[in-house]
């Protein structure tokens, strides 16, 4: 596996638990604000994850093209 393929391996699976952590951090946002009253300011783990999930699918792109070198 060449230098590249490893950094986007790794960086593939930093951005995994990055999403997973995004994901985890929304659901106990929404299980506190049941619980208790609202936050006065809108959650921006939504824009997180999308951003996260963009970063994912650039680095797909990029991990084929290390693939076709």
């Amino acid at each position: 596996m060449t230098t590249d393929a490893q950094l986007v391996t790794l960086l593939e699976e930093l951005i995994d638990i990055l999403h997973d952590q995004a994901k985890e951090v929304e659901r106990l946002t929404a299980h506190v604000e049941g619980a208790t009253t609202p936050l006065p300011e809108a959650s921006q783990m939504p824009l997180v994850i999308s951003r996260l999930s963009a970063l994912r699918q650039q680095l797909r792109a990029l991990r084929a093209q290390c693939a076709g070198e």
